[in-house]
């Protein structure tokens, strides 16, 4: 069974999910928690779908740590590829506050010459928050004098608006 529990955050109801005691979803309740669980649906064919009633509370600050947050690596239930679990697993090691390119990360991943890949991988990501992919920028929306340029942001499966929204929160922007 997977299971659900909707987080209200400062920036919008977050669906947190997953089956056998490890995380396997963590997404924006956009463009409305309808669709995140037929999204949840097309994942896990065949699996029933229940709102968890444990009283554990997730705070907003609590899910945007990464590797810092209450969740480690082993408490997720990724589906990938070798390419796609190498990118995830990178973004989690990412630094609270680090932001990195997408070039960047393809050469942290060992795949420097597969940007394209590494970027749709960074999109697929099925544990957001968590694993912070917001925090992946374009090379463009870096200055040479440190600062970011947040027209250039790049794209984010909520819409840029909400990726410079949680930016801004992080106090990176």
């Amino acid at each position: 069974m997977i299971w659900y529990k909707i987080i209200n955050t400062p920036l919008g109801n977050v669906v947190l999910g997953g089956r056998g005691g490890r995380i396997c979803f963590c997404h924006f309740a956009l463009p409305s928690l309808e669709a995140v669980l037929q999204r949840v649906e097309e994942d896990y064919p065949g699996e029933a779908i229940g709102q968890e009633t444990a009283d554990k509370e997730y705070s907003l600050q609590g899910l945007l740590c990464g590797r810092g947050s209450i969740f480690r690596w082993e408490d997720f239930l990724l589906n990938g590829t070798p390419l796609q679990v190498a990118v995830w697993r990178e973004i989690y090691n990412l630094q609270p506050g680090e932001v990195i390119s997408y070039s960047s990360l393809a050469s942290r991943c060992g795949y420097p010459k597969a940007v394209r890949a590494v970027a749709t991988a960074v999109g697929k990501n099925p544990i957001s928050l968590i694993i912070p992919c917001h925090r992946v920028l374009r090379q463009e929306a870096f200055h040479k004098d440190g600062g970011i340029n947040v027209d250039m942001l790049g794209n984010y499966g909520w819409g840029r608006e909400l990726k410079r929204k949680i930016l801004e929160w992080e106090g990176i922007i």
